[in-house]
């Protein structure tokens, strides 16, 4: 688990029990960032979501683009305090969608 400096485990216990899907997001303030692993009722699989805790509510997402981009994103939240960040919704190749978070 990784998170910036501003959340706490109850913060965290929250996002993991009510968050927003962030496939459903666009443009975000986000004042918080972290990531947990947990256990997929369907599957039994142990699964990472990278979570953004935002002026709007927390938001999840399990994307493989989003999670590579976590460990940035909690040293710029933590060195800037919020960032302004717009979730790009992106068509591979192979024509499946992605997201990926742009800075503004």
């Amino acid at each position: 688990m990784i998170k910036s400096t501003n959340l706490t485990a109850k913060d965290l216990f929250n996002a993991s029990s009510s968050s927003m899907s962030l496939e459903k997001a666009t443009d975000l303030t986000v004042t918080g960032v972290a990531t947990d692993t947990v256990i997929d009722t369907e599957t039994g699989e142990e699964k990472e979501v990278a979570y953004l805790f935002t002026t709007e509510g927390v938001y999840g997402s399990v994307s493989a683009t989003v999670l590579s981009t976590i460990n940035k994103l909690v040293e710029l939240v933590d060195e800037f305090g919020e960032l302004e960040i717009e979730v790009q919704h992106r068509e591979s190749k192979s024509g499946r969608t992605f997201l990926s978070l742009f800075i503004k």
